[in-house]
């Protein structure tokens, strides 16, 4: 078996395994396993609601709201292994509210972890 096979078989079993632990937030979709995270506050945001000259008494009596979660962070990482020796993936974080800067440092420590573990079992470390 060569290495290439060795590697796409390994990676199919880590897949595998990562979906069965984590139902519902990993699924697979074509070539690329698509992790969800749920963002829950700790403590309520209060968004407070400021009328000006193009948004005038949009909600009558409530001034503010309370925020308990924000949208998901979607991760998608690709399932066919790099294509070259030292090769790391190319995979994609979405997210409405982080901030770029911060979204590279994410991605940052992520390709440091898949780096330093050498490929091996970076799906399964990536979605925990």
């Amino acid at each position: 078996m060569s290495l290439d096979c060795e590697q796409d078989e390994v990676l199919s079993r880590e897949v595998e395994t990562v979906i069965s632990i984590f139902p519902g937030i990993v699924r697979q979709e074509a070539d690329v396993l698509r992790v969800t995270i749920k963002t829950e506050l700790t403590n309520p945001i209060e968004v407070v609601f400021v009328e000006d000259e193009f948004i005038q008494r949009p909600y009558k009596d409530k001034k503010s709201a309370f925020l308990t979660t924000l949208s998901d962070i979607t991760l998608d990482i690709p399932t066919d292994p790099p294509l070259q020796d030292g090769e790391l993936p190319d995979f994609v974080v979405h997210c409405d509210w982080i901030p770029p800067p911060v979204a590279s440092e994410i991605i940052k420590e992520m390709l440091d972890e898949y780096d330093t573990s050498g490929g091996v079992g970076f799906v399964f470390s990536w979605v925990s």
